[in-house]
């Protein structure tokens, strides 16, 4: 599993370094949030998606999905409570998300689970980069910045040149956020197991469940 995330953290630095030359794309405008705190709440992506803590401890959407926690050494997530995460003998906790049960294949980049978290060691802005103007962006479908957790992130939705990992014409949703102790990324892809869209809600409900630790 070391192979299995050195090889995806490589795939994010490759694209970094191959864009870090280039211009600086423009950080588009700040979205704000605007939705009230409802008793713990933890802090809203801006795409309609809201966690709440109530008192017996338990995390909901503002659409109802109950999400179980995952705490890691960076960072504590939610996640919808009937998915799976990785066996921590398989990969770092808190690293692989799928609506299934799952086991990571040996050397493989896992491109089939529905949502990858990857802690790069690599830049913010040279991460950022190549998600929204790297050789695998064909076409910048969305990039939004906004504030995760009290910290600067991006999400942007694009389709992949097919130059990586991915086919061509492969849709990507990824968040990029500049956590304290370094970049935090989370992706899900059209190629992942399940329905795109239901990963993609499951993504952005993540991502607003996102603290550090």
């Amino acid at each position: 599993m070391r192979l299995l995330r050195l090889t995806v953290t490589l795939l994010v630095v490759a694209l970094a370094a191959l864009t870090a030359c280039g211009e600086d794309d423009d950080p588009g405008e700040d979205v704000q949030d605007s939705i009230p705190p409802q008793e713990e709440d933890v802090e809203d992506p801006n795409f309609g998606v809201t966690t709440t803590t109530g008192e017996d401890g338990t995390t909901t959407t503002a659409t109802g999905t109950e999400l179980a926690t995952c705490q890691a050494s960076q960072f504590t997530i939610g996640y919808p409570s009937d998915w799976s995460v990785n066996d921590e003998q398989e990969a770092e906790p808190c690293r692989w998300f799928h609506p299934e049960p799952f086991e990571l294949p040996q050397q493989t980049e896992a491109t089939n689970i529905a949502v990858h978290v990857d802690t790069p060691n690599a830049a913010y802005a040279d991460i950022l980069e190549g998600t929204t103007a790297g050789p695998d962006v064909d076409e910048v479908r969305s990039d939004e910045e906004m504030t995760i957790a009290g910290v600067e992130a991006h999400r942007t939705h694009y389709i992949s040149s097919g130059e990586a990992l991915l086919p061509a014409g492969t849709e990507v949703v990824v968040y990029v956020v500049d956590a304290p102790e370094g970049p935090i990324v989370m992706t899900t892809t059209g190629v992942a197991e399940g329905d795109f869209e239901a990963n993609v809600d499951a993504l952005d409900a993540m991502a607003g469940s996102l603290t550090f630790t």
